[in-house]
């Protein structure tokens, strides 16, 4: 698996970048050679060709400015302010925000920047590529949703992601969006998101494992236990099988640092193939284009996970490809698809498209559920009050025994408020951004701003939003499940201010199926469990606890007990260290032999405390 595209990119890129200006200094010493006959050492040729290129882009990025100015003035609206960085390219900036986005407090630096910038939305260039950043979120609903059809992913996004998301929903615009979107949008009709049977036998599995380490007093890693959960009814839902078990597999230890399983079974090469991907894949998409793929040139670090994911993925399309080959030559018909992959299979006979579809929903079905229900237990082990009152509701309900059912659930309000209280405070997809496909104004809060650039990135963090002290009070930084049980709920009283499922065209298709599932497992935990205890000082990895600047802070952070790690979603800390792989004939998933990033978990320790 070779991407050539990134690749042609770079040349293309470099081309443009030096070409004109090697040009015009080659041209200037020839005509200074010709008309004074004033012949320059070979050397210094070189270097006025060398000096050229910074001098022709900061002449070019002047005149593009002076351009913008008076395009904005035009338009009678100004630009958003210009953060501006203290080396060439705004390299110091670049270094800091990719950083910053992906080791520091999620949202913490985009409101450094924007604080520094004293606006809610800025302009910024790294190394030549102009962005956008913002927290604004009358801007965010413009992009999502009224002014859809003027953004789309665009070409950032392809190149850092195209290798990850393939063909699947995640990567395409347009009418491929469209035709994803209305063949999944049937399968996630009422009667498969209140079918509760495989969330029933997999959380039946949770139970046991956290009621095994409660009698005991042992702490245990709930993120791990969360991931098995939701990878195990994710492929029962996507796949149609159940081989993954993954909660059949021993559990992590306290101080371990690990990715899921270490064992040599299809689940412990798919898991860790997806995270290392996750990682790889975020971190491109962090950085400038110029940046990652100059970096990426001779050593791709997306293609092995790939390869790795593919090998799992492909063996399960052919074989429902080649069962519904099978069943239109025996003229079977199929009354109803009994999972997503078949359900694909009877629309496409397209592997690769079937296949990255399937990835696609493999990531939104399994990371996202597995930070919230993380999230959450963490933040009733910190607010026994909310826990009590929780339990309470659920007990009156359903008592401590007697199973969810789908109608049922819509009655418990408290349980729905914290559920959105946790989504938050701890959004499970940090950022997200679209390109501008033309140039003009867009609405903000603060009035019309004018963006003069085609192509633009316009990125924005969702806690940066989500935390917003004008928008929610000043209380914004805390955990209040009470702000959501009022008759006018947050998210109607300002567009755009909680959008954890996205909004407009592409709305998350499973949202329903998230809130079902999750309450699903929720009630389940606290049916038998009245308390947690946050123990990650006691059993976390002890380089993945929060750092100690933290506590300095002004924000949620000087508090927290864990470090919110971020991937494509966010998770409990990750530290990234380097490790070899080569192929085995028992594993037969990791088909290189370079050096490549390993992601380790901190987890979510907790001690569980089992109601009498």
């Amino acid at each position: 698996m070779f991407d050539y595209t990134y690749r042609i990119w770079l040349f293309k890129s470099l081309t443009k970048l030096l070409l004109p200006p090697i040009t015009v200094a080659l041209l200037a010493n020839r005509l200074v050679s010709s008309a004074y006959g004033l012949h320059l050492h070979s050397l210094i040729v070189a270097a006025l060709c060398l000096v050229s290129i910074p001098m022709w882009w900061t002449v070019d990025s002047l005149i593009s400015r002076w351009s913008d100015e008076r395009s904005a003035k035009r338009a009678g609206c100004s630009q958003p302010p210009l953060l501006e960085g203290k080396s060439l390219g705004n390299m110091d900036l670049a270094n800091r925000f990719g950083k910053g986005l992906n080791h520091d407090y999620p949202g913490y630096i985009f409101n450094c920047l924007l604080d520094e910038a004293g606006a809610n939305t800025a302009r910024v260039s790294f190394l030549g590529t102009p962005m956008v950043l913002t927290r604004d979120p009358k801007l965010v609903q413009y992009i999502l949703s009224t002014g859809f059809s003027d953004f789309h992913r665009g070409e950032a996004w392809g190149l850092a992601m195209g290798s990850f998301f393939g063909k699947g929903i995640f990567m395409t615009d347009g009418e491929p969006a469209k035709w994803l979107r209305a063949n999944a949008r049937p399968y996630f009709a009422r009667h498969r998101i209140s079918d509760f049977d495989s969330i029933s036998k997999n959380s039946d599995k949770v139970i046991a494992l956290l009621k095994g380490k409660a009698v005991t007093s042992e702490p245990c890693d709930v993120q791990d236990i969360f991931q098995r959960f939701t990878m195990d009814t994710a492929g029962e839902f996507l796949f149609g099988n159940d081989e993954l078990n993954t909660l059949d597999l021993p559990l992590r230890l306290p101080r371990s640092s690990g990715i899921v399983s270490t064992t040599p079974q299809d689940y412990g090469g798919f898991a860790n193939a997806y995270k290392e991907a996750n990682r790889a894949a975020l971190e491109r998409y962090s950085f400038p284009p110029l940046f990652w793929t100059m970096r990426d040139l001779f050593n791709d670090p997306l293609a092995p996970p790939m390869e790795a994911i593919s090998d799992y993925l492909e063996p399960l399309v052919i074989r429902a490809l080649e069962l519904k080959r099978q069943r239109e030559l025996e003229k079977h018909m199929v009354t109803e698809e009994v999972s997503y992959l078949e359900h694909l299979v009877a629309s496409t006979d397209d592997v690769k498209l079937i296949k990255d579809q399937l990835f696609n929903m493999f990531l939104a079905a399994r990371d996202t559920s597995t930070i919230l229900l993380t999230c959450i237990c963490y933040i009733l082990a910190r607010h026994p009050e909310v826990m009590a009152k929780l339990r309470t509701e659920i007990i009156d309900q359903y008592g401590v025994a007697e199973a969810p059912e789908y109608e049922s659930m819509k009655q418990l309000r408290y349980l729905r408020a914290v559920i959105n209280e946790t989504l938050r405070v701890f959004s499970p997809v940090t950022t997200n951004a679209r390109e501008y496909k033309i140039n003009g104004a867009v609405p903000t809060m603060d009035g019309p701003m004018f963006i003069a650039q085609k192509g633009v990135k316009i990125m924005w963090s969702y806690p940066a939003i989500h935390r917003r002290k004008d928008l929610w009070g000043e209380d914004a930084e805390d955990f209040n499940p009470e702000r959501w049980m009022g008759d006018r709920a947050p998210n109607d009283s300002t567009e755009g201010q909680f959008i954890p499922f996205n909004g407009g065209p592409r709305i998350c298709l499973g949202m329903d199926m998230a809130y079902n599932k999750n309450s699903f497992m929720l009630i389940r935990i606290l049916q038998v469990f009245d308390s947690f205890t946050v123990v990650q000082a006691e059993a976390a990895p002890l380089d993945c606890l929060p750092p100690a600047e933290w506590k300095t802070r002004k924000g949620r952070e000087a508090t927290e007990e864990f470090w919110p790690g971020v991937g494509i979603t966010m998770f409990s800390k990750v530290r990234i260290a380097a490790a070899s792989r080569s192929r085995t004939a028992l594993t037969d998933f990791y088909v290189y032999s370079m050096r490549f990033f390993v992601i380790f978990q901190g987890g979510m320790w907790l001690r569980m405390h089992v109601a009498q």
